[in-house]
């Protein structure tokens, strides 16, 4: 078949790039016709940048040509690119399905203020009838469904021929507005680890790092407090991340080569998991986007190496578990995947069969 993706493939993140990459790459591994349609949100685009210029995040705008030059060799685009929902229109047929996510693609701030009124782009109501339409691992962002989806999204929803999401609690409160969806695995693990041997094979010279400490959430106690005391207590004089701007490429091959992984970050817990690395994830309690880590984990049966807020007792009972059985966490992730890859293959095949 032919597949469109919409996905946020544009946005300067080592997460939103992965989860692109690896859906494409598993569908391609099955035999499909598959790209990610270019949708770039200029409103969207435009208004982060200037938050990075306005606040000064230097930082994030050194990344940007970074994540463009990944874009450019390891994804595969669509000839046309669309910058807004009305140019969205123009694709009709091109597709024989398209594929929503999977990332926080449904977040109520994106559909709320990503053009100058609600948009359904990633809700793919720009597509006529006869297209087949599904969600893969799609993120409400949210411990709830938001006020917005409820007004605006849940229509177009309906008219998904699958849904299937990221989170446990999403398929909850869908359900609770009638609508079935099953909770299937982040696209990056659809791959497992060798996966990704592409990619880091050209980072040997890249230094290692003892502490891959990768936070996100700059200014909850939960993160600071929990990086300061592993950067600068259990692992002082050893080497840590430090400022330096990593490619996708070897912020992989830095992580895959670490001792230890501390972080917040969702896609980085995944890959931590995947490379077998001794980790610490910090999921806080007041964050609305802390269920995936929590799915994750749960899942894995590692919701042990978890805190969500700054515990200096619970992380050195985390740090002093230095055993893991990797094998009984693979059985559980290798399930996982071929329960998600045949939600993944059964929904196109019957929207196949519909076409027939």
């Amino acid at each position: 078949m032919k597949i469109g993706i919409m996905t946020f493939h544009w946005a300067a993140n080592y997460g939103a790039v992965l989860q692109s990459y690896a859906l494409a790459k598993h569908l391609e591994q099955a035999g499909h016709d598959v790209c990610d349609i270019d949708y770039l949100p200029r409103r969207s685009i435009w208004t982060l940048r200037f938050f990075d210029v306005y606040l000064r995040r230097f930082a994030n705008l050194q990344m940007v040509p970074k994540f463009r030059r990944f874009r450019k060799r390891y994804l595969r685009l669509s000839p046309k690119t669309y910058h807004n929902y009305k140019n969205l229109l123009s694709i009709q047929n091109t597709y024989d399905a398209v594929i929503a996510g999977s990332d926080q693609i449904w977040n109520e701030s994106f559909l709320m203020t990503a053009e100058k009124e609600p948009t359904l782009s990633y809700f793919l109501d720009f597509l006529p009838d006869d297209v087949c339409r599904l969600s893969y691992a799609a993120s409400f962002g949210s411990n709830e469904i938001p006020d917005g989806v409820k007004r605006h999204a849940l229509a177009a929803l309906k008219k998904f021929d699958a849904i299937s999401v990221r989170e446990e609690n999403a398929a909850e409160f869908l359900a609770d507005e009638g609508l079935s969806a099953v909770t299937v695995c982040d696209p990056t693990l659809l791959l497992g680890p060798e996966g990704y041997k592409t990619l880091v094979q050209g980072c040997c010279d890249q230094k290692k790092v003892a502490l891959f400490n990768f936070m996100l959430r700059k200014g909850r106690s939960s993160s600071d407090d929990t990086e300061s005391f592993l950067k600068n207590e259990v692992f002082a004089e050893k080497a840590n991340l430090g400022k330096e701007i990593l490619s996708v490429e070897q912020w992989l091959w830095t992580l895959k080569n670490s001792d230890f992984v501390v972080t917040d970050s969702f896609h980085c817990t995944v890959f931590a998991i995947l490379f077998h690395k001794p980790f610490l994830a910090v999921n806080d309690k007041d964050c609305a986007m802390n269920a995936r880590i929590k799915t994750l984990t749960q899942k894995l049966g590692l919701e042990h190496r978890v805190v969500d807020c700054f515990d200096r007792k619970k992380i050195c009972e985390i740090l002093e578990d230095d055993k893991f059985d990797w094998t009984a966490v693979d059985r559980r992730r290798e399930q996982w995947a071929a329960e998600s890859a045949a939600f993944l293959r059964e929904a196109l095949a019957q929207c196949n069969r519909e076409e027939l």
